[in-house]
């Protein structure tokens, strides 16, 4: 059995979908009726869906779900996709038809920052599993969480709790608590957000879902609450967006936990609205961006704290041990003059051994400051420790390990001079 701390870990009701809704005929039944997508879903597919037993109905983020006498339909609104789960097993409808799956599994055209097992239905090249690093909201960090659980990257999950959590234990223990785990599911609710006291606070509803190494589901709902101090007002070491604590419940077997997503946690703050998708270069100050998926996201986000003014965070992108790498006041110090930075990224190179990835990224930084314009031309390493062979805490995401740029004059191609910029850089 699971205990609480370990498993926050587990689904629903598999929220998969698909990227086409046709417009398909109004399928009615008893005192209920299928419309648009599901209309179509059910009519591709009508003795796997089987009747519905209730009209649709919608979370408080917008996704849409309608429950039938076989099991569940699910349409999820950040993305448009439209599925068909029976609790064990999803019907798809994606680029290539309606396609079946586990709900432990996805394909390789679907999302999947929750980094379960990737199934090859021969549409496309075998994917590799997806590393996800992002602290940026209270979604990706908690989807990053439920990244590391299904890669078996312990001592990654257990970093995205705060040292002094509520009830957490050692490292050693909560490693040992997902030794059963086999994959985990997270289906999130309406998040919340309140500040006070120069602090952020996220209120995160969840059902999670664990298929079991010895077979079996467990299933949970919760409540994590997730905490940041104000990046603008920190100083190093900088604290990322972590989970603070958790109240966990466990579903019984066969009870729907819908209804308790939307009571579990305590009304408190507003509403987060959905999150529409961003432009990946956008590192203006109006968007907060903490991602260590890779290489170029760590330097924009290096270069968001830049131009946010939030020194610290960007102080710790840098390894502790990078080479030149500057007191903390006198790195803020270098920025005295520096109103706003663009970041443009070359080729990325990548070269692994001994248990190490190490990364070339060429760059262009155009700046501007109190005496006008400026841009500079370098390279960046970056460096990630194999996540598997971490071993104690704290873990270390990819960080800079050193970088080197030289100014050039406004205007000069910057295309050719970042072709040559890593070059002989060991």
């Amino acid at each position: 059995m699971m205990k609480m701390w370990k498993y926050v870990t587990v689904l629903v009701v598999a929220l998969v979908v698909a990227l086409t809704m046709g417009a398909g005929s109004i399928v009615y039944a008893a005192d209920c009726q299928f419309v648009l997508g599901f209309a179509a879903l059910h009519n591709q597919i009508p003795n796997v869906v089987g009747q519905c037993t209730g009209n649709e109905y919608h979370d408080g983020v917008g996704n849409g779900y309608q429950n039938t006498v076989n099991g569940t339909l699910a349409w999820r609104k950040a993305d448009n996709w439209t599925a068909f789960t029976n609790g064990y097993q999803t019907w798809v409808s994606g680029p290539y038809g309606v396609r079946q799956r586990l709900n432990t599994q996805r394909f390789p055209w679907e999302a999947n920052r929750e980094g379960l097992p990737i199934l090859n239905d021969g549409s496309t090249p075998r994917l590799p599993n997806v590393y996800y690093d992002d602290r940026s909201n209270a979604e990706s960090l908690m989807l990053s969480w439920v990244n590391a659980l299904n890669q078996r990257q312990y001592l990654r999950a257990y970093g995205y709790w705060e040292p002094n959590a509520a009830g957490l234990p050692s490292f050693d223990q909560f490693q040992q608590g997902y030794a059963n785990t086999d994959t985990v599911q997270i289906t999130l609710g309406q998040i919340q957000e309140g500040a006070a006291a120069g602090n952020y606070y996220n209120s995160v509803p969840v059902i999670l879902s664990s298929q079991l190494k010895t077979g079996g589901v467990q299933t949970f709902v919760g409540c994590y609450t997730l905490h940041l101090a104000n990046p603008g007002i920190q100083a190093p070491p900088f604290q990322a967006l972590g989970i603070q604590s958790a109240v966990v419940e466990t579903v019984a077997p066969g009870v729907d936990p819908g209804p308790r997503l939307g009571t579990i946690c305590p009304a408190a703050g507003s509403p987060v609205p959905p999150t529409p998708p961003a432009n990946p270069a956008d590192i203006s100050a109006g968007r907060y961006l903490d991602d260590r998926t890779n290489a170029v996201q760590t330097l924009r986000s290096l270069f968001n704290a830049v131009n946010r003014r939030e020194y610290p965070r960007a102080y710790g992108y840098w390894e502790a041990n990078a080479v030149g790498l500057p007191t903390f006041d006198q790195f803020q110090q270098g920025y005295a003059n520096t109103q706003s930075v663009q970041l443009t990224t070359g080729a990325v190179s990548s070269d692994v051994g001994a248990g190490q990835t190490y990364y070339k990224v060429p760059v262009t930084l155009t700046a501007q400051t109190t005496g006008g314009p400026q841009t500079f031309v370098g390279c960046y390493q970056l460096h990630l420790s194999s996540p598997f062979a971490q071993a104690t805490p704290p873990y270390r995401g990819i960080g800079i390990r050193a970088g080197s740029l030289r100014q050039v004059a406004n205007g000069a191609n910057t295309v050719a001079l970042m072709a040559q910029a890593c070059q002989g850089v060991p």
